[in-house]
Parts: structure tokens; sequence; C-alpha cells
């Protein structure tokens, strides 16, 4: 028996007793390659395998840094660009309304009813044929806010069904409905890109106010159609 706090005679637990714990779980993490070195070569001085493992480590945590570095790198270069397409290049040049505006007396309403709705629709070939039959449908107003054929199709972006108005059946790109607003109110306020352009080239002003005092610009900006609105110059 050995009285307490007496130093152990040496070599009872046999050779490196008097290693550092952490020397020990350093040496127990020792690589298979380390291993198969150790039983060829002479046993490494107390703490070197500790040292060279913590190297290993240190150079392990560097190449997972760049690697993921790397990842994020690329996965960023291959995430899509989102670039705001420029505003298209659009020349205005009102022309003034026409003498013309809706005709008066007596218009079928179930007549205009199915204009407008041929308007909404985009179907040109049934408008064809009942503008053949009427004209003064051309300008005729629906009920409610007063659309004409011409606002329904630039609300709707029925282009087709507005350029045929425009240019064959030659309506007044700037009519007003019974609130004062032009198709252009219509298309820009629904954000109608195709129909906007169709009313520039036929001359539609973008400088109209309606009863409200709101431009066609002014409507597509409080609606959220911002590309329409820079299209307006608003």
């Amino acid at each position: 028996r050995w009285g307490g706090g007496g130093a152990f005679p040496p070599g009872l637990f046999g050779p490196g007793a008097g290693r550092r714990r952490d020397d020990r779980d350093d040496d127990d993490r020792v690589d298979d390659d380390d291993a198969d070195a150790a039983g060829s070569s002479p046993s490494p001085a107390p703490g070197a395998n500790a040292a060279r493992n913590r190297k290993k480590r240190e150079k392990a945590k560097a190449k997972m840094a760049s690697a993921k570095a790397s990842a994020a790198a690329g996965a960023a270069s291959d995430a899509p660009t989102q670039r705001s397409s420029p505003p298209v290049a659009v020349t205005w040049s009102p022309k003034p309304r026409f003498a013309s505006g809706p005709p008066a007396g007596g218009l079928n309403r179930d007549e205009v009813k199915r204009w407008c709705d041929c308007a909404k629709d985009g179907n040109v070939g049934a408008m064809r044929a009942m503008l053949a039959a009427n004209p003064s449908l051309l300008h005729a107003r629906g009920t409610g806010v007063g659309h004409t054929a011409l606002h329904w199709a630039c609300a709707r972006g029925e282009a087709v069904a507005a350029r045929w108005l425009l240019s064959e059946a030659g309506a007044d790109p700037n009519a007003v409905n019974s609130e004062g607003a032009t198709a252009l109110h219509a298309a820009a306020s629904n954000g109608r890109m195709d129909a906007v352009l169709a009313l520039a080239n036929a001359g539609a002003d973008p400088e109209a106010r309606d009863s409200s005092g709101e431009r066609p610009g002014d409507a597509a900006r409080a609606r959220g159609a911002f590309e329409v609105a820079a299209v307006l110059g608003v």
C-alpha cells in the first residue's frame, strides 16, 4: 500500500504514464495513415501527434470554408439577374377630339350592350357586321360608367379589336365616357401596354384629364401599372 500524496514509483503504470490526458486523446484520433506509419517507424515524441492532428484539423476547416465560399459564389453567379426593362419609346402626337360625340336619341339599349360585349371579347367579326348595319354604334356609350366599345376593348386588353376600331372603323381615340375619361385612361389604369401603344399611334392625348382631374399616367401609377405610367411620362 502507498501512502496518500506520495509519488508513485516510476513505471508502475507503464511507460508514458505521466503524459497529459489530452495528449492521449489526441493520439487516439491519429488517422489510419499515421497508424500505419507508427508501426514501421520509431514512436514520435510526446505531443507530436497532437500538434500534427491540430494542423490537419485546421487545414480541413480551411478547405471546408473555402468550399462553402466557392459554392456561395457559384450560386450567386447562376442566379438570374433581374433587370428592369427600359421604358418603351413613344412619340405622342395627340389629335383633337372628333366633332361628333355619342349618338343622340334612340339606340336600342340591348343592341348597345351586345356591341360593347363584342368589344370586351375582342370579337371583331361580329363588331364589323354590327357596325355595317348601324354606324351609330361606333361611339355609343354603354350603361354605368358610359364606356364606348373602344374603352372596353382597351380596358380588357383586346388590342386587335382596339386597332380595328381606331384604324378601320374610325373611332375617336379621345372620345370620353360619362366621367370624362378617355380610352387611354381605361387602358392605362388596367396596365394594357399594347392598347396604350395602339392609342398613341392613333393620336390619343396623354394629357387628357377626366372629371376628377386625373391623367392617364396618373391612373396607371395609382393602380400600380408603373411601366405604363413611365411610357405616359409619369
